[in-house]
């Protein structure tokens, strides 16, 4: 909605901006990153709804607490295997 961001999608990067979108087949290795120096915000849409507000309210307290900096990969991956998220190694 905001910015650039990379995404990357079983192996194929895709720069997506403002009023772009991509679908990401269920199952697909995923990421994104943002690789400029400006904010960027996005909206993901999940269906079915596999994952709930806590995973993300999860997510949220690691990411505070990195200050801007590295967030605790091992945290990361801790709160996706308990919600039952398989993470890829990078």
């Amino acid at each position: 909605m905001d910015g650039i961001l990379t995404w990357t999608v079983e192996g194929e990067e895709t720069e997506l901006g403002e009023g772009e979108a991509l679908v990401i087949p269920r199952g697909a290795v995923h990421e994104f990153a943002n690789r400029t120096d400006a904010y960027a915000k996005a909206l993901a849409i999940a269906t079915p709804g596999v994952i709930g507000p806590e995973f993300f309210q999860e997510v949220a307290v690691i990411l505070d607490a990195a200050a801007g900096g590295p967030p605790d990969v091992d945290a990361l991956v801790a709160v996706m295997l308990e919600h039952g998220l398989t993470p890829h190694p990078s």
